[in-house]
């Protein structure tokens, strides 16, 4: 009897210095590393992953045990902005465990490296020895964390965003024009080459724009769009140019209506100001101003739009 006492004390013993010395030569420091192609912006990403409901999101999944088989998240949450491109979280847990989310986005690549990173001690590792399951939770986490920040700027750039601002007067404009069409998707671009053509022809004559550029609608229809791309200028001048021509706009009382965000939902944003119209007339051209200030903001869900509709 007393040599099988002493066998199994030996057995557990040589278990135990197994274990210990195991645990020694594994490495204390983990990291899992996942890549993924990025669809929008970089700083839609940042301003998104810094908001609240992007921290409210991570930190609800963390604290549930049955998705991380991990010690319990606390309240308390870290995170900075590392550099342009890159931004780091710290989650704090029960019993000295730490973890990292790191985000580095590549500009040239299009894309976002995910890391977690977490450091366990001489007493965690034995007790993160019963979770084998523990770093594919957090990779199945990590998966579930971009997928999740790539649906909600998704459906941010869905939303349809803008601002009725009522009755405004216009004054009388002179500007330089040439006329095209295109469909409402490719407006941007067409008139952004217009424009250039207009300053370049500017110069060539020694007219000195005044900076504000417009573009002009004198029909707004459902598929392909006519319009004026249009640069004011100082007064009026006499133009021996076929393709582009120096127009006046009288000026008077419009409906002015903010359009917020990128171009995807312009039209809908004109035949909102078309509805505001009620029982009074509309008189044309409408008028869709540039706004220099976008070319300075990086973020294009912040861009804005002013649309006027004149009204006689």
């Amino acid at each position: 009897m007393f040599n099988l006492i002493r066998t199994i004390l030996g057995v557990l013993f040589f278990i135990l210095v197994f274990g210990v010395v195991l645990i020694k030569n594994k490495p204390k420091e983990f990291e899992i590393v996942l890549e993924h192609a990025i669809d929008y912006p970089i700083v839609n990403y940042i301003d998104y992953l810094e908001s609240f409901p992007a921290r409210q999101w991570i930190y609800t999944l963390l604290s549930k045990k049955e998705a991380f088989y991990a010690p319990s998240m606390k309240e308390k949450m870290e995170w900075s902005q590392k550099s342009q491109h890159e931004l780091k979280f710290v989650f704090p847990g029960e019993e000295g465990f730490t973890l990292e989310e790191q985000w580095v986005f590549s500009p040239e690549k299009k894309s976002v490296q995910l890391l977690y990173n977490y450091t366990l001690g001489f007493r965690d590792q034995f007790k993160f020895l019963r979770n084998p399951q523990f770093n594919d939770s957090l990779r199945s986490i990590l998966i579930k964390r971009f997928k999740n920040t790539q649906q909600a700027i998704s459906e941010q750039y869905q939303q349809h965003r803008w601002k009725y601002n009522g009755e405004t007067t216009l004054p009388l404009t002179y500007y330089l024009a040439l006329e095209g069409n295109s469909p409402w998707n490719t407006i941007k671009e067409d008139t952004e080459l217009a424009f250039k053509k207009i300053n370049d022809f500017a110069k060539t004559v020694d007219i000195s724009s005044l900076g504000k550029t417009f573009i002009l609608y004198p029909v707004l229809s459902d598929s392909v769009v006519s319009w004026w791309a249009a640069i004011e200028v100082d007064r009026f001048y006499r133009i021996n140019k076929r393709e582009i021509r120096c127009r006046s706009y009288k000026g008077g009382t419009a409906l002015q209506l903010t359009h917020q965000g990128t171009n995807d939902f312009l039209k809908d944003s004109w035949e909102i100001l078309q509805d505001s119209l009620v029982s009074r007339i509309q008189a044309y051209p409408a008028i869709q101003v540039i706004s220099k200030q976008n070319d300075n903001i990086v973020n294009p869900l912040n861009w804005t739009t002013q649309l006027y509709m004149p009204i006689q």
